[in-house]
């Protein structure tokens, strides 16, 4: 799953609850999601320390998803180029969209 819409506390298309669900959760900068006013959603709650950096698992430094079975949870904070990067890796491995 991903997140693209609202993701301020008051304001999200999402809760907590939504990423507990997921044995992974990607953000593409975590750094962001600690910059927003009103905060991030997840900010102060257990969910937001599960976050893993979608860089990190892209240079292998961090494990992303280790089976087909694992849920994944994308939330995506809007960094410029990030769903064009990762469309186009989909894309290249035969996993996009036809």
């Amino acid at each position: 799953m991903t997140t693209l819409g609202p993701k301020l506390i008051g304001r999200a298309e999402f809760g907590p609850g939504l990423i507990a669900r997921a044995d992974v959760a990607v953000t593409d900068s975590i750094e962001q999601t600690r910059a927003y006013d009103p905060p991030f959603v997840l900010v102060g709650t257990p969910q937001h320390d599960r976050l893993i950096s979608l860089g990190a698992v892209l240079a292998g430094d961090t494990p992303g998803r280790t089976s087909p079975q694992q849920i994944t949870a994308f939330c995506s904070v809007g960094l410029a180029g990030t769903e064009a990067y990762l469309l186009a890796r989909l894309v290249d491995s035969g996993h996009g969209v036809q």
